[in-house]
């Protein structure tokens, strides 16, 4: 069994665990958010190295607290300062003086199924027959190598509220009695947005496949904006490659600077960043 912190692993590390296969891995993740960027994003290549294969080691998860950062503590320093022969029996002979045990069960638990989903929605205008296309997409799931502590208010639960708002708001324009709006919209709301988008692009493919409307208004879009984690000061944009004027990244951007003009709280996007 391995103790860490979730400061002390890498991918490095991480993988030499995996390949000596190690019984199983307790790492101790801290109660608050107060990650540093750099943890963060270390933290992301260590779980996708977890998720990438099958592995035989048992990894679990649990929050920092006294007691258990006693017992680490102990561990470590009982580690450090004994001189058997191998690591493994450097940790038995801390266990064993500390009172501690390392207990294992054989049951495996049973795979837990689930199902990616995506939730659509549109407003179509009615004044032509065939009208230019925008998507507006949101993933509604946190996901991590340990579900049930994946919860993000931020990833995503502020691009949900931000797609529902909008729809909101565009719906009346779309409702009022002579408005005749250029685009048709098409909202999504997915799942496995950590995975890649996955339910979206099962939705795209379905779609395109049964050549419905729907599949057709997306993979022709003049304009697709994922709206994601966003829920923090500032925001950013991140783009294929820098807008140019008349293109309709390049028209958001400029909606959004004048949007951050108007006397209200500052939402000027800080940055644009170039996805390579």
């Amino acid at each position: 069994c391995v103790l860490m912190s979730m400061g002390e692993i890498s991918v490095d590390r991480m993988r030499e665990l995996i390949a000596l296969k190690a019984g199983s891995i307790l790492i101790s993740i801290p109660q608050n958010t107060s990650l540093t960027q750099d943890e963060i994003d270390n933290w992301n290549e260590v779980e996708e190295v977890l998720m990438e294969q099958p592995i035989d080691t048992s990894v679990f998860f649990t929050y920092e607290q006294p007691q258990l950062n006693d017992i680490y503590h102990e561990v470590k320093t009982g580690l450090n300062s004994d001189h058997a022969a191998t690591a493994a029996a450097a940790l038995g002979n801390v266990f064993h003086s500390n009172g501690y045990q390392i207990v294992s069960y054989d049951a495996v638990p049973a795979a837990v199924k689930s199902s990616l989903f995506t939730i659509q929605g549109k407003l179509s205008t009615q004044s032509r027959e065939t009208n230019p296309s925008i998507a507006i997409v949101a993933h509604f799931d946190s996901f991590g190598i340990s579900p049930h502590l994946a919860k993000s208010a931020n990833g995503n639960g502020s691009g949900v509220a931000a797609l529902l708002e909008i729809a909101r708001l565009l719906s009346k324009l779309y409702n009022h009695p002579g408005n005749a709006p250029k685009y048709d919209i098409l909202f999504l709301l997915s799942g496995g947005g950590k995975l890649n988008y996955l339910a979206s692009k099962t939705w795209l493919d379905k779609r395109i496949a049964n050549d419905s409307p729907e599949g057709t208004m997306l993979s022709e879009a003049e304009y697709v904006l994922c709206i994601d984690s966003i829920g923090k000061a500032g925001l950013n944009i991140h783009v294929s490659k820098q807008p140019k004027p008349g293109t309709p990244a390049h028209q958001m951007l400029t909606a959004l600077q004048e949007a951050a003009a108007l006397p209200l709280p500052p939402t000027l996007p800080s940055r644009i960043f170039l996805r390579r």
